[in-house]
């Protein structure tokens, strides 16, 4: 089909002189469907790239409370530490010092906790140092580093190998970005990008009381009866919004949670309307 086209436009452009005109448009157009087809490509290797990646998080890490185990007194002092440490500027080697001060304090024999009773809350269980501290009661949002190109803005992950430079092609065929990626004595990264992981967000935020029940609120939510929205839920294109398999995305599916983002939003346009 394709070349029953290219002849009678070849056939056209002879006969009203047309032929350097035709030859520039067909170059454009072979050039056009070659990065489109790049562009399939690589969006092809993308997604069978995220078809293999690890798609789960467990929530359970942060269903059980910190606190669960500790005795009071170790929760007063990791409460007053970490204020010390989050709040007040307290240097990590001072507070690393304090909580050694606990974990000695708790090892001395005393009339109340003699040496062969047995602790319900271990030594070995005391965290010695404030970045110790933080990590167990996970006060932190798990972050993962990119290196990000100055230039064309292109994330590289930190976990694999990344070029001095960046290589990023655009769709506009003008080759790699080239621009440096890291610094020329050092070799470290001139701009790095940190990024919240979704997966470990989402779990957090499932674990936290009443919010699975919350979330899942839109589902029992009747249409306004005069059209007047007030809520996200009252708008028509979030309820008409169909999933792949042509139904609606955000009904009752059970223990099947479904979510909606907004990116980038416009706080000034009405998200019910747009």
């Amino acid at each position: 089909m394709e070349e029953i086209v290219v002849c009678h436009l070849a056939r056209y452009a002879n006969d009203n002189e047309l032929s350097p005109c035709l030859s520039s448009l067909l170059f454009k157009l072979c050039m056009d469907c070659s990065l489109l087809d790049d562009l399939k490509w690589k969006e092809w290797e993308w997604q069978k790239a995220l078809a293999t990646e690890e798609n789960q998080v467990d929530p359970g890490v942060y269903a059980m409370p910190p606190f669960a185990t500790m005795e009071p007194w170790a929760i007063v002092s990791y409460i007053i530490i970490l204020c010390l440490y989050l709040m007040s500027g307290v240097s990590q080697d001072h507070c690393s010092f304090y909580l050694m001060a606990l974990t000695l304090q708790h090892n001395l024999p005393s009339e109340a906790t003699p040496q062969n009773h047995a602790l319900s809350f271990k030594t070995s269980e005391i965290p010695t140092t404030i970045d110790t501290l933080v990590s167990h009661l996970k006060i932190e949002p798990k972050a993962k580093p990119y290196m990000c190109c100055q230039h064309c803005f292109c994330l590289y992950d930190s976990d694999k190998p990344i070029p001095n430079v960046c290589t990023f092609e655009d769709d506009k065929g003008e080759g790699e970005c080239r621009e440096q990626l890291r610094k020329k004595k050092s070799h470290m990264p001139l701009h790095e990008y940190v990024m919240h992981d979704l997966k470990d967000w989402l779990a957090r935020l499932y674990t936290q009381p009443g919010m699975e029940e919350l979330l899942d609120h839109h589902t029992h939510v009747q249409p306004p009866s005069d059209g007047i929205m007030s809520n996200i839920w009252d708008a028509p294109i979030v309820r008409e919004f169909c999933g792949p398999d042509g139904r609606p995305f955000f009904g009752d599916k059970g223990t099947e949670g479904c979510l909606i983002f907004s990116i980038n939003m416009d706080g000034i346009t009405n998200p019910m309307l747009t």
